[in-house]
């Protein structure tokens, strides 16, 4: 496979895609919720398991365990286009950025999501 950086545009000079994570969350069956006002169809899946884990060499060392959550499925009304709406609870195994370490290589964006978890798991 060798490197998994993936340039979207196929461009040469632009900025690439390197994956930093691997959610694997364990759906339920399908508990229809029914057409809304709208004239949108909703359904609902139960999420209770699954992992979040860093991919080696991402820069982060990340270990979760999702222990509740929930896709919301919406379907137009026309039924031409859906839209998934996810979101659970993960209690962590994690080891965020090690103080000894210097984290000048990930990127803005990677340090402002590592420092919000930071702060999150430190309240719960």
């Amino acid at each position: 496979m060798g490197d998994k950086t993936a340039n979207v545009t196929g461009e040469t000079g632009f900025p690439s895609l390197k994956p930093s994570l691997v959610i694997k969350v364990n759906v339920g069956d399908a508990n229809p919720i029914g057409e809304v006002s709208n004239g949108s169809n909703h359904y609902h899946f139960a999420a209770n398991s699954g992992t979040i884990k860093s991919i080696p060499g991402s820069g982060l060392d990340l270990d979760f365990q999702i222990v509740f959550g929930g896709d919301w499925l919406y379907f137009d009304a026309d039924k031409g286009r859906a839209r998934v709406n996810v979101r659970g609870i993960a209690k962590s195994v994690v080891r965020l950025m090690p103080a000894e370490r210097d984290n000048t290589d990930l990127s803005p964006g990677t340090q402002r999501v590592c420092r919000s978890l930071s702060r999150t798991l430190a309240l719960s």
